[in-house]
């Protein structure tokens, strides 16, 4: 049985979440490749990949707006 989408969202925000805590102030081209490199799911393909990679796009672009999706009081 495969795994619930909701588990494979909140395990890529946590993956993604992470890479942007331990890449503040570091360079767009650097923090976008820690953020390719966090895929959290083994092989990148199935419904992990596609559910990842919708979410690693969204988070990529609110990066480069300037928007704060994680809240690192929580």
């Amino acid at each position: 049985m495969e795994k619930s989408e909701s588990y494979y969202e909140k395990e890529s925000y946590r993956a993604l979440e992470m890479v942007l805590e331990q890449t503040k102030g570091k360079p767009f081209a650097e923090v976008k490749k820690a953020m390719k490199q966090s895929y959290p799911f083994g092989e990148r393909k199935g419904r992990p990949y596609k559910v990842w990679n919708r979410i690693y796009n969204y988070t990529l672009n609110c990066f480069q707006q300037g928007k704060v999706l994680f809240d690192s009081a929580s």
